[in-house]
């Protein structure tokens, strides 16, 4: 790249080049629970690395050698770091800018049933190479051996060498990688088509309240989160109130609380929150919908996170991880959350207070039913393997589960939906929900 560019201008568009490829390898964590380890030069301190790329991900200086040894190395201090047990680990380089989250996610999922996974570029090499548990019991090591690197033979000796060695591997899309002047167009088109994607898509946040007075105001700060979420309308159905909550949400337009963010409110009578969320989804202009109770805080990077589902998981309904606010603490809290989330992620089975949402296009609506209508939901998402979890928190007010008590709230709910699957109308279970917080 020197030729076309210069030294500052080659060594700029490697900085760049690099940012982008660590910035889509953040995303894919909120998909999938993965460790990030970027490889640097040994010139390099690593306290330059932490403030140019950030503390979400960590550093080791690479060893010298051909790229053979680099990859071997890199490898063999995964296996290392995961004390023998790695599952599944992928190594990608910072000159392929068309890689993508659907493309890593690819990846990840190619290591469940093959021992290795290689993403061909269009000039002989790969972009990225990837190995399971099965392979680092094999000769993995083989694939970085008697290889012709910087030759249009790289991708095929590689696969020849997965094959003498009795190596499963799956293949990946091909593209286009950054390495002459020629290619530099391939890096144009890549932040062209990531702005289009990242400034397209409306989401439209659907709050249904009922005497949220007290939190209603928090909850909308989560979703502006001082003014860096992008493209977002919220719609706040009012269920009947008999406190001010609609009017805390009127006064906060009007004072301009929310600037750049479309807030508005809609009153409908008292029948559940199905009908409320129905309501605000018929209403919403966003090309995803995100239904957050009103007590509930999101995470700051929100709404690159749905984005970035959405894209992955176009018919899917996500949900985050659960933790309660710190109004409460100690290990029984903890125990709480931890099977909370070992129900949401081990069996696809979060519920409406984890803040669940979809494409528009795939929602359907709730179950028009009094209660119940997230289990129902999620219920028959899950029965077509629609349910995801990504890797961020929502913050639950703690104020009811304070209320009952900790594990009386949650054996409460348990009966809950027991009497649901046993038969017994969601009616007569909103009823005894009524008379237990009245």
């Amino acid at each position: 790249m020197i030729p076309l560019l210069g030294t500052k201008g080659a060594a700029d568009l490697q900085y760049h080049m690099t940012q982008h490829v660590v910035t889509k390898v953040t995303k894919v964590r909120v998909l999938q629970n993965v460790d990030i380890v970027v490889y640097y030069t040994n010139d390099t301190a690593e306290s330059s690395m932490v403030e140019w790329l950030g503390h979400n991900v960590r550093y080791k200086k690479q060893i010298d050698g051909t790229l053979g040894e680099k990859l071997t190395w890199a490898v063999a201090d995964a296996v290392e770091v995961d004390n023998g047990s790695l599952v599944r680990t992928v190594i990608i380089g910072s000159d392929s800018p068309d890689i993508s989250e659907t493309t890593l996610t690819e990846a990840f999922n190619e290591l469940e049933s093959n021992d290795c996974v290689v993403g061909p570029a269009f000039d002989g090499g790969y972009y990225l190479i990837g190995f399971n548990s099965r392979a680092i019991q094999k000769k993995w090591y083989r694939a970085f051996q008697d290889i012709e690197w910087s030759t249009e033979r790289v991708f095929d000796q590689t696969l020849t060498r997965f094959t003498e060695n009795d190596i499963t591997f799956g293949v990946l899309e091909r593209m286009s990688d950054v390495d002459l002047p020629e290619d530099i167009s391939v890096w144009h088109n890549a932040l062209l088509n990531e702005k289009q994607i990242n400034d397209s898509s409306l989401i439209s946040i659907i709050i249904p309240v009922l005497n949220e007075k007290d939190s209603i105001l928090t909850t909308l700060d989560s979703c502006y989160n001082n003014g860096l979420a992008r493209n977002v309308e919220v719609i706040v159905v009012d269920g009947g109130s008999s406190d001010t909550t609609p009017h805390i949400v009127n006064k906060a337009v009007e004072d301009n609380r929310y600037q750049d963010m479309p807030v508005k409110v809609i009153t409908m009578e008292s029948k559940g929150k199905a009908y409320q969320m129905n309501l605000g989804a018929e209403n919403a202009q966003g090309t995803i919908l995100l239904f957050l109770h009103g007590d509930v805080l999101l995470p700051e990077r929100y709404d690159s996170i749905a984005r970035t589902f959405v894209q992955h998981f176009p018919r899917s309904v996500g949900a985050f991880r659960f933790k309660l606010d710190n109004n409460i603490t100690g290990p029984s809290v903890d125990l709480m959350q931890r099977c909370t989330n070992w129900r949401a992620f081990d069996f696809s089975f979060p519920y409406g207070d984890q803040a669940l949402f979809i494409s528009a296009s795939a929602f359907h609506g709730f179950p028009t039913m009094p209660f119940m209508e997230d289990y129902e939901y999620i219920k028959n998402m899950r029965a077509r393997d629609r349910v995801k979890i990504v890797h961020e928190d929502v913050i639950v007010s703690s104020r009811r589960w304070a209320a009952l008590g900790l594990w009386r709230t949650v054996v409460k709910n348990q009966i809950f939906v027991f009497l649901y699957n046993m038969g017994v109308a969601p009616e007569t279970i909103r009823l005894w929900y009524d008379l237990r917080h009245n």
